[in-house]
């Protein structure tokens, strides 16, 4: 009885027009159709090749992290570090960080092992903003730079950076900070 049915529930998907045959990537791809050969109707296979899938995208984790003091006081240095990591699978390609400081900065370094080769320009008018270029990044690689400016009035500062590449980035979420730092009045006597 079960046999039956099986057989049954079979001849109805082969009776289909839409039955498929080895549909795997870069084969064939075969159906059946109804066709009229001499006027009379006939069920015919035809076969088209399935295209192969394109290869996955390259893709490079990048994460930024910045760290800056707390609380500075009006005429102290600010530093700010900057550590960009690729935490992969693949090589980070044509790496751009964006950095907006609300200080002047007098400092820029970048801390590069052998065979990396990095460059920090200004942008624009505004004292801070900085736009630093690095050509490769390797999986589970690192890219340190250290920024620094004097803090020259009272308030919070806001430094923010942000890593972008050529190679795309499955967790885009992780690729930007900011941080705070309060710049607090020079102490009485000091």
């Amino acid at each position: 009885m079960l046999a039956s049915a099986l057989s049954a529930l079979l001849l109805v998907g082969l009776a289909g027009n839409q039955y498929a045959f080895g549909a795997h990537q870069g084969k064939k791809q075969c159906r059946y159709v109804k066709r009229k050969i001499r006027g009379k109707t006939k069920r015919v296979r035809v076969c088209t090749a399935v295209p192969k899938r394109p290869a996955p995208a390259p893709q490079a984790d990048l994460v930024v992290a910045a760290v800056a003091p707390l609380e500075v006081f009006v005429g102290q240095v600010v530093d700010y570090h900057v550590t960009v990591v690729n935490r992969g699978p693949q090589v980070a390609r044509e790496l751009s960080l964006a950095i907006d400081s609300p200080v002047a900065l007098a400092k820029v370094h970048a801390s590069l092992t052998p065979g990396q080769a990095a460059s920090c320009d200004a942008v624009g008018p505004k004292p801070g903003a900085f736009r630093c270029r690095m050509d490769t990044l390797p999986a589970n690689g690192r890219w340190l730079l250290e920024f620094a400016g004097p803090a020259k009035a009272v308030g919070e500062l806001r430094f923010a950076v942000a890593v972008r590449s050529t190679t795309a980035d499955p967790v885009d979420r992780n690729s930007a900070v900011q941080v705070l730092t309060t710049v607090a009045p020079k102490p009485a006597g000091g």
